[in-house]
């Protein structure tokens, strides 16, 4: 799923684990309805995507690939800081969307690698 850091801090908090008071209602119906499917609500697969005002795109964007049902085998795109062949682009044409680039060329059984930024530990 693609979110805004609003969607974020509603699920997650701001900072983790705290929720803002007008969101608990809604926070505890998706919590419950996620837990209720087995499905995780810890943020663990969220990746931020840095605003680029470059390319018409002004807030950061987020992809959270924690719920299986609503993502893909881009969950398993792995971090490099140093070896990352894959780039992450938001774009802004229209409902947010990401674009995940191949930076160099991929041989059969070599690892995705993506770099997930400064903030990712």
């Amino acid at each position: 799923e693609v979110l805004t850091s609003k969607d974020v801090h509603r699920r997650y908090g701001n900072p983790p684990g705290v929720i803002a008071e007008e969101d608990e209602l809604w926070h505890r119906q998706w919590r419950t309805e996620r837990e209720a499917r087995g499905e995780g609500v810890t943020g663990a697969y969220v990746f931020r995507i840095d605003a680029d005002p470059g390319r018409g795109q002004l807030h950061n964007l987020f992809i959270d690939a924690e719920d299986v049902s609503k993502s893909n085998w881009l969950r398993f795109i792995n971090h490099s800081a140093t070896r990352a062949n894959l780039s992450a682009h938001a774009l802004a044409d229209g409902s947010p969307r990401v674009c995940i680039a191949v930076e160099m060329e991929i041989q059969e059984g070599e690892e995705l690698l993506l770099n997930y930024g400064r903030s990712y530990s």
